[in-house]
């Protein structure tokens, strides 16, 4: 399967850009917009368009992939550092 990075924008000030896995553009679209709309709720959603769908390559999912589990590893870290405290 490959991962592709979809962003929305209403206005130029203004993107959502969600990095989803699908097995071609369209997937990859739908799967987006469903995160779009969980995110701003269904009716904002309308007013967003798509603006571009980029295939990210194999060493840019890796890295993606490796900084959410050490942000996610953090956070643990933390949430145990301060059960410690109190």
């Amino acid at each position: 399967m490959k991962t592709y990075k979809v962003k929305f924008i209403p206005i130029d000030t203004l993107d959502y850009t969600y990095t989803v896995e699908g097995k071609d553009e369209d997937d990859a679209y739908f799967k987006a917009k469903d995160s779009l709309r969980f995110s701003i709720g269904y009716d904002a959603s309308k007013d967003f368009e798509c603006d571009e769908i980029q295939e990210v390559k194999w060493i840019e999912g890796v890295v993606m992939s490796v900084a959410i589990k050490l942000i996610i590893l953090l956070i643990i870290i933390i949430i145990q550092i301060m059960a410690m405290k109190i």
